[in-house]
C-alpha cells in the first residue's frame, strides 16, 4: 500500500484530489466475530480477503480507518472528508477524500 500510495501522490498535481474506498478491518472484524459459524467461513472470510471471483476483487493489505489521516500525511495529502460506513457495500468499508499539499 505504501508504495501506491507514494505513487498516486507523486503524480497528482498539487492540490489535486485522492478519492480511496477500502474495506473497513475493525468493523469488518467485528461482524466476523458476529456471525454464525457457517457464514463466518462463507461471506465472511470474502469480507476479510476479497472474493476471488474477480480478479481484482481481494485484499492484500489492512487498512486501519482511525490511522488513515497520519498514513496520507506521510506521504504529503491532508484529508479533507472521511466517511466510515460507506453504504450499498456487503462489505463495511470507509472512503475518505485527500488534497496533495501545495
Amino acid at each position: 500500500m505504501d508504495r501506491a500510495l507514494a505513487e498516486w501522490t507523486r503524480v497528482l498535481k498539487p492540490n489535486g484530489l485522492l478519492v480511496v474506498s477500502a474495506p473497513d478491518l475493525e468493523t469488518v472484524l467485528t461482524r466476523w466475530l458476529r456471525m454464525p459459524e457457517t457464514e463466518r467461513w462463507n461471506h465472511g472470510l470474502k469480507m476479510i480477503y476479497g472474493s476471488r471471483n474477480m480478479k481484482a476483487c481481494f485484499t492484500r493489505t489492512a487498512l486501519r480507518p482511525t490511522g488513515w489521516p497520519d498514513v496520507l500525511q506521510s506521504v504529503g495529502l491532508r484529508q479533507e472528508w472521511f466517511y466510515r460506513g460507506y453504504p450499498r457495500r456487503p462489505t463495511p468499508s470507509f472512503i475518505a477524500i485527500a488534497r496533495k499539499q501545495p
